[in-house]
């Protein structure tokens, strides 16, 4: 599977950091890949990469005097992207 630069960087930031790459742009103190590298990584190969099931932590912001909570995920690799990172840096 060919990957550009930037999908092999998203996947090795990934990879490198367990737990620390967001899924919600939101959220402060992740690490952050670009929205359109994770859009292809989640349609290459059936899924390069996938959100965690469990949410890391609760977070809220408060809006127009309303608060809403939302849960924090982050982007793990899959059985395939751990396979086209290692194809990615060989």
């Amino acid at each position: 599977m060919k990957l550009t630069k930037t999908q092999a960087a998203a996947l090795k930031l990934i990879g490198e950091n367990p737990g620390r790459v967001i899924a919600v742009q939101r959220a402060t103190g992740y690490l952050k890949i670009n929205g359109n590298a994770e859009n292809s990584l989640l349609k290459l190969g059936g899924g390069l990469i996938a959100r965690s099931a469990k949410p890391v932590e609760q977070r809220s912001v408060k809006v127009a005097g309303e608060t809403f909570v939302y849960d924090v995920h982050v982007w793990e690799l899959t059985e395939a992207g751990r396979a086209a990172l290692a194809g990615a840096t060989a």
